[in-house]
């Protein structure tokens, strides 16, 4: 049978390795043969496949952010295209998760999974990510309360 196999990703953030919070022990396929797999979401892409996976010894490494500000871009633009596709999927959300959801994010990254001890990059990585779901679902409620101009002023990413 076919094999996919899983690369272990190493992410820096701001100039920083970090070795726990969200990031901590992801490993992703990437690669597959494209008839046994398939992407699944526009955003923080999946490769989903029902072949035997193994697991790839070099890590991937990632650059997720070199500055505060351009991650801040990045997050807007990530965050229009994931609540639009979960607009196209029908999903719905409310205030209260609008704001229960990313303190528990906080949380869970913080704390339960130990971001404190990568230090300010921890810190700032792990308020981002509440910040994703924050906006993820504030643009989805402002989709289905049928306002879609409100959610971006712009839908470009620049660095």
């Amino acid at each position: 049978p076919m094999t996919s196999y899983a690369v272990a990703r190493r992410e820096f953030f701001l100039g920083k390795e970090l070795r726990f919070g969200e990031p901590a022990g992801k490993t992703f396929v990437r690669l597959s043969n494209d008839t046994a797999a398939r992407w699944k979401r526009p955003v923080h892409e999946v490769w989903q496949t029902e072949t035997p996976t193994r697991t790839l010894h070099t890590p991937l490494v990632h650059y997720s952010g070199t500055s505060v500000g351009q991650f801040g871009k990045k997050l807007n633009y990530y965050t229009d295209i994931n609540s639009r596709h979960l607009f196209e999927q029908m999903v719905r959300t409310s205030w209260i998760e609008i704001v229960l959801y990313p303190m528990g994010k906080f949380v869970y990254n913080y704390f339960l999974k130990q971001g404190f001890r990568d230090g300010t990059q921890g810190f700032l990585h792990a308020t981002f990510m509440s910040m994703h779901s924050f906006l993820t679902r504030a643009k989805l409620y402002v989709l289905n309360s049928r306002h879609p101009e409100l959610v971006s002023g712009s839908n470009q990413y620049r660095t």
